[in-house]
């Protein structure tokens, strides 16, 4: 069985805006947070279609796990290889008659 299989066997994903978009790209693995004088913490480490390794720590994920915690504070999610992007709040919005968080990221140097 392909991961995709594997994974709608337990659930299906259906996007609220947009009925087409219904499967699950990529796979984060994630360690846990760690709180900083700085905000949020962590490491991670996606795999993407075909079983790639995408070892930068990219904006889906971590608004995905920024927006899970819903924190004021800053989350810096660090990838295998040392470089970092950030997300925090930007505001609230309603998306398909539910309350959704909009976050504001940039891609941290390190």
């Amino acid at each position: 069985m392909d991961r995709q299989a594997y994974c709608r066997s337990y659930s299906e994903i259906i996007y609220p805006e947009n009925e087409k978009v219904r499967n699950i790209s990529s796979i984060i693995f994630e360690e846990s947070i760690n709180r900083t004088g700085n905000g949020i913490k962590s490491k991670k480490c996606s795999v993407v279609l075909h079983g790639r390794l995408n070892r930068s720590p990219f904006g889906t994920g971590t608004n995905t796990r920024w927006a899970v915690m819903v924190t004021k504070e800053l989350f810096i999610n660090e990838s295998l290889t040392g470089t970092k992007f950030g997300s925090y709040t930007g505001h609230w919005k309603t998306i398909a008659q539910k309350e959704a968080v909009i976050p504001v990221q940039a891609w941290i140097a390190c």
